[in-house]
């Protein structure tokens, strides 16, 4: 490039993979980095653009790997593109890497030249936890919680912080506390008065100023009328549905997929049916804007609405995806703001779908509050998969969303799972709970990587994976996803096997609503860990009926000890524990495994 020197990458075996990495000094711990690298390619073969010539950069603890940052990358023949990112510097690293790579399976040549990495500019981010939809406060006199994460900031002050918050309410500021942060929290007890207006929030050191920032709130005023088809997130992070509470046990759907292309991307009547028959009471289309059914006549927003009808006569409430209108323009607002304004009333709404896998940026915050102001009934939601941006999504969305898929190949542990629901806590948790629904796996990775194996979650897995979200504070399960369902060789054989397995898994998790979303508290019970990893939870319905959920993490053997009151009275759903006569059960799993205790 510019007659510079350059790295040259040839891969002509797809099998091969040898990475070039490059180790990094002085970097920082908490603090933002920009990194790329301009790349030039030739008949760089991928079935996935993201799959190509790229960028990365990762992470280490004392030789094990924590996280890393992988750019999209470019495929086929190009001139020379940046290709960049932004990384985030974990607390605990000791390490960093660089890597200028072809990523697995894909061939070609490739030209990497001027890669760099450059600290960014100090960063806050804050955003109110509770009220949890923050465009649907009611008035009056309440605590208002938030987190606070700052990036680039000195450690030594981060232990001294406080924050000032004011209410900029018909162009007067009142002031309404200044108290500090601890652990990433804090909170002010306050009255609000109705109206849309912004929160300002001043983070101080002593009486020094060191970052400010606003979040745009809406405080209903007590004449106004709810909706019949009105949905609430209350302060224990449950789902509400027209006055009753509702455990949302969903699917994702895509018929844009190449899939359903021989049926002009139209849902069919078989699809309509097999949603019909099953446990599902909600689903993620994908395609929520433009989706249309089998025959019709109809186009644009009339098609919508007979997809929205169908669903709501057979009982499914939809997640309404807007994520594709992020980019940062007046269009996407106004096309924001046309779809809302058309569907918010619709009776299978359940909630707006924001964000998938990206950067929640000051644009998404704004366009979240566009959405809560016209339609302050109904929750947004945001699904995130990398566990060290947590802190960086906040103020993304109402219900905060994981993915964190870790059946692939030989896979035999569901760690990754566990880390991103204890992020998730640690990051949006409040008075004990959050509001999150979970997205489990419901796919095979050979669907999107052609170096992986075709290998679909066992049923065993497919449980175990909400089921340690539910131990964790989940309050709604939205699997991933029908379309892939139907993709690969044997697609109608696989389905026909894949679907019942999936059916009692949500049929599990249906069953589950009146102790997830019980007013109860949970009973108390003594867990011996004898072998592996284990998380378990019990849970009391409202009625006095007990669960308790156990899971094992993997990989390997795992073992342990159960003692509650009633344990006697209880049964092995999954027949993984046994009750001594002693009035102790003893779970045993392998790998990824799970069972239920219930009366």
């Amino acid at each position: 490039m510019n007659g510079n020197t350059a790295l040259s990458v040839e891969r002509t075996d797809p099998k091969c993979y040898v990475l070039m990495g490059q180790s990094i000094k002085r970097l920082k711990k908490n603090m933002i980095y920009n990194f790329g690298v301009w790349v030039k390619c030739e008949n760089i073969s991928s079935a996935d653009p993201a799959q190509g010539a790229t960028i990365c950069i990762q992470y280490s603890n004392k030789g094990k790997f924590l996280c890393g940052d992988y750019p999209i990358g470019i495929d086929g023949t190009r001139d020379w593109t940046l290709i960049s990112g932004k990384t985030t510097t974990p607390a605990e690293f000791d390490s960093a890497s660089i890597t200028l790579y072809l990523r697995r399976g894909v061939t070609g040549k490739a030209w990497f030249c001027y890669p760099y990495i450059k600290e960014d500019a100090p960063e806050w981010r804050a955003s109110l936890l509770s009220p949890v939809m923050n465009q649907a406060i009611k008035g009056g006199q309440q605590e208002l919680i938030f987190n606070s994460y700052t990036y680039g900031i000195n450690d030594v002050l981060t232990d001294n912080l406080k924050v000032k918050t004011e209410s900029v309410c018909d162009g007067k500021t009142k002031s309404i506390s200044t108290v500090p942060v601890k652990n990433n929290r804090f909170a002010v007890n306050t009255s609000l008065n109705p109206g849309a207006y912004p929160l300002k929030l001043t983070l101080m050191y002593g009486e020094k100023e060191i970052a400010a920032t606003e979040i745009p709130i809406q405080v209903l005023a007590p004449t106004v009328k709810e909706p019949s088809n009105t949905v609430r997130i209350d302060d224990k992070g449950r789902t509400w549905v027209n006055g009753k509470k509702f455990l949302p046990v969903g699917m994702f759907t895509n018929h844009h997929n190449d899939v359903f292309k021989k049926w002009n991307h139209c849902w069919r009547k078989s699809d309509i049916e097999n949603m019909k028959n099953s446990p599902f009471n909600c689903i993620m289309p994908y395609d929520a804007a433009v989706c249309k059914l089998e025959g019709t006549r109809l186009v644009g927003i009339d098609a919508v609405r007979e997809v929205m009808d169908e669903l709501d006569r057979i009982g499914l409430k939809v997640i309404f995806s807007v994520k594709d209108f992020r980019k940062a323009t007046d269009s996407s607002m106004a096309i924001t703001r046309k779809t809302v304004e058309t569907y918010r009333n619709h009776p299978a709404l359940i909630a707006w779908y924001v964000n998938d896998e990206e950067e929640v940026t000051k644009f998404d915050i704004d366009k979240r509050a566009l959405i809560g102001q016209l339609d302050p009934f109904h929750p947004t939601w945001q699904v995130q998969n990398l566990r060290t941006y947590y802190p960086q999504c906040s103020g993304g969305s109402d219900i905060f969303g994981i993915d964190s898929y870790p059946v692939r190949d030989d896979s035999r542990d569901m760690e990754r799972v566990r880390k991103d629901m204890k992020g998730v806590v640690e990051t949006f948790g409040f008075n004990g709970n959050i509001a999150l629904w979970g997205v489990p796996q419901a796919f095979s990775w050979a669907n999107y990587d052609k170096t992986a194996k075709d290998v679909f979650p066992s049923e065993t897995q497919l449980r175990s994976m909400p089921l340690l979200m539910a131990v964790m504070g989940a309050k709604g399960f939205v699997l991933y996803i029908y379309s892939a369902l139907f993709q690969g060789d044997d697609s109608n054989k696989k389905f026909a096997g894949n679907w019942p397995v999936i059916c009692r898994v949500a049929q599990m998790l249906r069953d589950l609503e009146p102790f997830l979303l019980s007013d109860a508290p949970n009973p108390k019970m003594e867990v011996k860990t004898i072998k592996g990893q284990i998380e378990a939870r019990a849970f009391a319905a409202d009625d006095g009926r007990v669960n308790v959920i156990v899971t094992a993490i993997g990989p390997g053997e795992a073992e342990a000890t159960i003692k509650i009151n009633g344990g006697d009275k209880l049964k092995s759903k999954y027949g993984c524990s046994t009750l001594g006569q002693d009035g102790i059960w003893t779970f045993t799993g392998k790998d990824i495994d799970s069972d239920i205790l219930f009366n």
